[in-house]
């Protein structure tokens, strides 16, 4: 049984993680934004995905180390998710002039695990409603997760969502100069955290992205090109287009308890083959590790 391991409140078997995942999701996108530079006409020209985070009471962004480098000391736009009048998550709409732009300065990174650490401006802890994971949290929880992972039999499974911005979502319509970036959870099976005492600890996650089951919803049109780019989009047979999962990079990885939302991990890579999706993550236990040196 999914918890044997885990402490009294954090058991939450894989049907009961699906049941609730819609009813935590406004709180889950609140948890994570994009970070975009521009070129002087607005068109975003490098995209990431940052994850909020708290260190005591100080606020930090987490993302990938490579992430970082390519926004560190340049303007960068920090999108992030608003709730529309159903409360569900919509992205800011950057329009022209109307940017809030800041330059990201770096607090650590650390290239062997490819994570980084971003400072916050006021203008950005000032945003009222974003969700700060707080770090010594996340630590606890990865330890316990680690800790019972070995222990999961064949048969079972340990879901996870990864957040962010994939390439499969980014769209563009040159004619009318407008680019839309679709955000959100895939749905995972976490299927191994290497030990703290590796050089690079690193969790490997299985995303379920067969468009099956989603083909029989009732999907508006952005929906289901998203879900067909998706279900279409092999990396290894499309050298041209970048990868699928790319943009997830600096990502949260969720664990779901039974009270509340847990980052385990910070997205850094992610490949897309037929029956062979993958997603590699930083364990939360080695990025605090070093964000205390």
């Amino acid at each position: 049984m999914l918890g044997r391991m885990l402490s009294p409140g954090t058991r939450l078997s894989p049907d009961a993680f699906l049941e609730v995942l819609d009813h935590r999701l406004p709180e889950i996108s609140r948890g994570y934004g994009a970070l975009v530079t521009h070129e002087p006409d607005g068109k975003a020209v490098k995209r990431g995905t940052v994850t909020f985070c708290r260190y005591g009471t100080r606020p930090v962004i987490l993302t990938a180390a490579h992430v970082a480098e390519q926004h560190v000391g340049r303007e960068s736009t920090l999108l992030h998710f608003n709730l529309n009048v159903h409360g569900a998550p919509q992205l800011e709409q950057v329009q022209r002039g109307r940017r809030a732009v800041f330059r990201p300065q770096l607090v650590f990174s650390d290239a062997d695990i490819d994570v980084a650490c971003i400072g916050v401006p006021d203008e950005v802890a000032d945003i009222e409603g974003l969700t700060w994971f707080d770090l010594d949290d996340c630590v606890r929880m990865t330890r316990e997760i680690v800790a019972y992972l070995p222990e999961v039999l064949r048969d079972e499974t340990l879901p996870v969502v990864a957040c962010g911005f994939g390439n499969y979502g980014a769209i563009e319509d040159a004619g009318r100069r407008v680019q839309l970036f679709a955000g959100g959870p895939l749905l995972c099976e976490l299927r191994s955290c290497d030990s703290e005492d590796d050089r690079v600890p690193q969790m490997i996650l299985a995303p379920d992205v067969e468009p099956d089951a989603l083909r029989t919803r009732t999907l508006n049109g952005i929906e289901r090109d998203l879900v067909d780019r998706l279900s279409g989009w092999d990396d290894s047979c499309a050298p041209d287009h970048p990868a699928a999962f790319g943009g997830y990079s600096g990502g949260p990885v969720i664990y779901m308890s039974g009270t509340r939302e847990h980052v385990i991990g910070i997205v850094t890579q992610g490949t897309r083959r037929p029956g062979a999706a993958r997603i590699l993550a930083a364990p939360m236990t080695a990025i605090v590790e070093r964000f205390k040196r």
